[in-house]
């Protein structure tokens, strides 16, 4: 019990994977990585921006 307990989060984190592999086109990834990227219009990073309320 304890050892399958262990291999778990490994098994989902596969499974999770070989569902959605699919979806990771090559325009997703560049449109996910381009929130990585400092913004000079917000001067921040999009992904950072996109996280803060108005105000």
């Amino acid at each position: 019990m304890v050892e399958r307990a262990a291999h778990a989060p490994a098994e989902a984190q596969r499974e999770a994977f070989d569902r959605l592999a699919h979806e990771f086109t090559d325009a997703r990834c560049a449109a996910s990585d381009g929130l990585l990227v400092t913004d000079p219009e917000v001067r921040t990073t999009r992904l950072r921006w996109l996280g803060h309320r108005p105000g």
